[in-house]
């Protein structure tokens, strides 16, 4: 239960300040280091502030500097490694080589897992998928239908909502275990006809029950993504579009906390410190493609 909730916390601030750049920005990544540094005064042994740094480092060609970020990264984080994209520029160097090799190594490895269960339609196009460890059940929600699916006991699949009327696609979900409840993330935003009448919306479900306890229209959104849930039972969506992530109160309306434009391409995220306990906690079920889960 601990792994599960742990899961459920969203990376709302370490993002918000620093916008990605791409090559074509010039100065933008002088800025990025510039503000990232002025972070690490206070947060010296955050290994994302670090992480961002080596990327900003090779945005602006310093591969001895990104190479020092990255192995601050190394020493005191877990869970990182980077891509192509964004590291360019130190891709051939030899010692970000073996930096990058030693992280990659650290990296959980699982040599088997069984299938847990292969949907057969194959026009679901789920994309968010949430775990409710009491039930064992699994939450899939599709973005061609608009429908949420349950994967029960023994593979048993049933239509846990239909398609709610002006909201296309369900995206993200999340299960509050504790009270029983499942937050899905509902938009129009997907199709040419939706965007003609945009509507996003939080979706709020019984878990038990199968029924939709409330619906939480979100005006100002652009594109909801993801929903996720923190200790204590607080609720947070980010808007992929627009780059906002909001809070969804208990009652009353709900609450903009990264503003517009601040986080590009917003996505709930676990905590890297939280992935050990979700494994363990999922016993190594892992999704590999929309229609198998292993």
């Amino acid at each position: 239960m601990e792994g599960m909730r742990a899961f459920l916390l969203v990376l709302l601030a370490a993002f918000a300040a620093f916008p990605l750049p791409s090559l074509s920005q010039g100065g933008a990544a002088a800025q990025g280091i510039a503000r990232v540094e002025a972070r690490l005064k206070d947060r010296p042994e955050d290994a994302t502030l670090h992480f961002f740094l080596a990327r900003y480092q090779c945005e602006a060609g310093n591969v001895p500097a990104a190479v020092a970020a990255l192995q601050n990264v190394e020493k005191f984080g877990d869970g990182f490694l980077p891509t192509k994209e964004g590291f360019e520029n130190c891709s051939s160097d030899a010692k970000f080589g073996e930096v990058r090799s030693r992280m990659e190594a650290r990296l959980p490895r699982l040599d088997y897992a069984p299938t847990a269960f292969e949907l057969e339609d194959r026009t679901l196009l789920p994309e968010g998928i949430a775990y409710d460890p009491p039930s064992g059940a699994f939450f899939l929600g599709s973005t061609a239908k608009g429908t949420i699916t349950q994967v029960g006991f023994g593979n048993a699949l049933t239509e846990f909502s239909p398609r709610i009327g002006g909201l296309d696609a369900v995206l993200g979900l999340a299960v509050d275990a504790p009270r029983r409840l499942l937050y899905a993330v509902a938009t129009s935003a997907l199709t040419a006809q939706g965007r003609k009448q945009p509507a996003n919306a939080i979706l709020v479900f019984d878990v038990d029950k199968h029924t939709l306890l409330r619906r939480v229209d979100v005006p100002g959104a652009q594109q909801l993504n993801d929903v996720t849930v923190a200790f204590g039972g607080r609720v947070f969506t980010t808007d992929s579009a627009s780059g906002a992530v909001y809070e969804i109160p208990k009652e009353g309306a709900v609450r903009n906390l990264v503003p517009a434009d601040r986080l590009p391409a917003a996505t709930a995220w676990p905590l890297h410190r939280w992935q050990a306990p979700l494994r363990r906690a999922l016993h190594g079920i892992a999704l590999v493609n929309p229609t198998r889960v292993r």
